[in-house]
């Protein structure tokens, strides 16, 4: 089977093949770490050097760390959530 990127599909007058992306789940506005990490594409060990570090911050619940989505995307766009606080 042949497939043929959208662009070529244009230039050429060819039919492009349909790429199905499934829905993805949303976010939780509480995170687990592992969840967090995910979202940040960053390792959990790297994710809770820059939590103890001040970068990115959470809470500790016993032994278990959670991370606030807002707070993610704050770090994300460059704004230091852990200032605002």
């Amino acid at each position: 089977m042949k497939t043929t990127s959208l662009a070529t599909a244009k230039s050429t007058g060819e039919r492009a093949a349909k790429v199905l992306v499934p829905a993805a789940a949303p976010l939780p506005a509480v995170m687990t770490m592992t969840e967090a990490a995910a979202f940040l594409r960053l390792s959990q060990k790297t994710l809770a050097k820059y939590a103890e570090k001040g970068l990115i911050p959470h809470r500790k619940i016993g032994p278990q760390w959670r991370f606030l989505r807002s707070d993610l995307e704050k770090f994300v766009h460059g704004d230091n959530p852990s200032q605002a606080r």
